[in-house]
């Protein structure tokens, strides 16, 4: 398994894409009564992103679906939320456009069989350490957290590290 730390091309990452649930979430939903979902993200993912805006690296969350959730706390964190994406990435090509960049300087962490297209692409494809098994020995990096418990903080402190 290589983890993050093993990537040699830090410095040309210029963007980093998230998935949202498995990634900033542990992947498990409550419902209450109402049909309300909540999830839960940790609070050292925020700092986090903090540390990636100050230096000027760019971050995005694409998710295939509708989530309120994940639109409050993108947010709250200060970065742009794609929701109802079909092709993450068809829309990632979208942003690099926009953002004058390529693939090899993209970042994506994922976790999930519809995020292999995308991290086949990209310069540096990070994986959670917990992502689906169909994941594993496809030559992504690891983070050693977990989703939802820091994984997105690792990633940015490993980016952001002189």
């Amino acid at each position: 398994m290589k983890y993050i730390s093993e990537f040699k091309n830090k410095k040309s990452i210029k963007l980093v894409i998230f998935d949202f649930d498995g990634v900033f979430t542990d992947n498990r939903v409550l419902v209450n009564e109402l049909g309300i979902e909540s999830v839960i993200c940790s609070r050292y993912d925020g700092y986090g992103i903090k540390n990636l805006d100050k230096k000027s690296i760019h971050c995005y969350v694409l998710t295939s679906e509708v989530k309120a959730i994940a639109n409050k706390r993108c947010e709250k964190l200060g970065i742009k939320c794609l929701n109802n994406v079909n092709s993450k990435v068809d829309e990632t090509k979208k942003i690099l456009k926009e953002l004058n960049l390529n693939f090899e300087n993209v970042c994506f962490l994922g976790n999930d069989i519809n995020d292999i297209e995308l991290l086949d692409l990209v310069g540096f494809p990070v994986r959670t350490i917990d992502s689906h098994p169909y994941l594993e020995n496809r030559g992504y990096f690891s983070t050693q957290a977990i989703g939802g418990h820091g994984c997105v903080r690792e990633l940015s402190d490993y980016l952001t590290s002189d």
